[in-house]
């Protein structure tokens, strides 16, 4: 037993270690709030997108989907029932506005990269490596390969619906800033009357525009109407026409002056140009102007919505499920030492830049208040703060009593409908763990993008791996394996 504590400090130290770097290089002065806020989004953008390709794409198959049925299924109920412990922490201490969003999002998504990787590979080469033997022929490199297997399958599902469901959830909204919920590591509270732009560049995957296109074309048609009437009455008196507009761009006078015209044919001459178009039918003209103005509707919504380690979680499905996997992923294959394997290694590099930005971030939050006068002022809203950091930590404190409970009840019923994943002591283990673990860590690399709600997130993950981790990963750890050797 002393082996399996030392094997779960030890992988949960590893990410305590990788964070205090990311402190002394802050504290160096080699980390500032710009610097870092420019390597999380460097981070977010390039770094986990190959991490997610990498191992979604190598992993997912047909077979495997098939195989791994109880996967999603434990997905699913571990999602639910954090999600109704979290409901109801937000009612126990009293949690309102925009920090009900940021408990939710600290209740669903648990880290299912780095600490389940690391505590599952420590037991396979543990003493208790074979507690967790499938097959009489079973190997701790066998044991080890299907628990990062099925953590990267889970993985997979709480992936996509992290960068999607939750990166919608810890988006900065009007009315956040309009109730002086959120704050921003470099500006404190939020300014209510910040409108210069900045939140837009915080946003990577929303558009920056504030119109539609129906308002576009409708204004457009309203101005040159108002303008060629201008024109007209001008023309009649013998007056110059004035420009009402700066001089247009070469490119942008090669295009036909009528809003309305979209026939690259219709640039011939203004009298052409008019029979051509009135001979085009009218209505046929509106229902594509209608479909087109609804497919770019549509696509700005969903890109809304989108974030570039979704799209990378996307494309890894496709190209798992399709016959490019081979062409990518086999050892032999011509590309697998070049692209994928280059892909692979920019992909390795995610998780420790995250783990460092944890520790740049911690660091400048605690300069931050020590040189704030006024910690009240600095944080008008300290009561609803704390109440949301311990709403979030209570949640992940009492989900893996739930989660362990739920597993024993699987377990039993295995006895009367068989299910072969279960029978693998591995994959007991794995997914008592996946369903345990603290706050994921790469939230705060969205909360860091999108400016909101950054030092409560700090507060949860310093809190989360600093204090509460140690204690309740290894009484996990212990529940688990006594499992295990008491049911197989």
């Amino acid at each position: 037993m002393l082996e399996l504590i030392t094997s779960a400090v030890q992988a949960i130290l590893q990410v305590i270690v990788n964070v205090t770097f990311g402190v002394i290089l802050t504290k160096a002065g080699y980390f500032d709030s710009a610097k870092q806020r420019w390597l999380s989004r460097v981070n977010m953008v390039f770094f986990t997108p190959c991490l997610l390709f990498s191992n979604i794409a190598s992993v997912i198959s047909f077979e495997k989907l098939v195989a791994f049925w109880p996967i999603p299924v434990f997905f699913t109920l571990f999602s639910l029932l954090s999600w109704l412990v979290g409901q109801g922490m937000l009612r126990l201490f009293g949690v309102t506005g925009p920090y009900r969003r940021f408990v939710a999002a600290c209740s669903l998504f648990c880290n299912t990269n780095s600490l389940p990787i690391a505590v599952i590979s420590s037991l396979a080469f543990s003493e208790a490596g074979s507690l967790l033997y499938w097959h009489e022929n079973d190997t701790q490199q066998d044991v080890a390969a299907r628990g990062v297997a099925y953590t990267l399958f889970y993985a997979m599902f709480c992936n996509i619906i992290r960068w999607s469901y939750g990166y919608s959830l810890l988006q900065r909204h009007s009315k956040d800033t309009e109730m002086g919920y959120g704050t921003d590591s470099n500006d404190g509270l939020i300014n209510n009357s910040k409108t210069d732009g900045s939140d837009t560049e915080r946003h990577p995957s929303t558009t920056p525009y504030n119109y539609t296109p129906d308002n576009f074309s409708s204004n457009s048609s309203t101005r040159s109407s108002s303008s060629s009437d201008t024109k007209q009455d001008d023309t009649l008196q013998g007056k110059p026409v004035p420009s009402s507009r700066p001089p247009l761009s070469p490119m942008l006078t090669s295009f036909p002056k009528h809003s309305n015209e979209s026939s690259p044919l219709l640039l011939a001459s203004p009298a052409s140009s008019s029979t051509l178009y009135t001979s085009i039918d009218p209505w046929t003209t509106r229902v594509y102007h209608r479909i087109h103005q609804q497919l770019t509707n549509t696509a700005l919504q969903i890109h809304s919505y989108m974030s570039p380690p979704l799209y990378s979680a996307l494309l890894a499905l496709m190209v798992g499920l399709s016959p490019l996997q081979p062409l990518l992923f086999d050892p032999h294959a011509f590309l697998y030492p070049s692209l994928t394997k280059a892909v692979q290694n920019c992909g390795k590099a995610a998780v420790p830049l995250i783990l460092v930005c944890l520790g740049s971030q911690l660091t400048l939050i605690a300069q931050q208040n020590r040189h704030s006068s006024d910690h009240d002022q600095h944080h008008q809203n300290a009561v609803a703060f704390r109440r949301a950091v311990i709403a979030s930590l209570v949640t992940r404190m009492v989900t893996p009593v739930i989660v362990i409970g739920l597993v024993m009840v699987c377990l039993n019923y295995t006895t009367i409908v068989a299910i072969d994943l279960m029978q693998d002591p591995m994959f007991v283990v794995a997914i008592i763990i996946l369903g345990c673990t603290p706050t994921a860590i790469n939230l705060s690399q969205i909360t860091q993008v999108n400016g909101i709600f950054e030092e409560e997130m700090m507060q949860v993950l310093f809190w989360s791996y600093g204090v509460v981790c140690i204690p309740v990963m290894t009484m996990v750890v212990f529940a688990a394996l006594a499992l295990v050797d008491k049911s197989m």
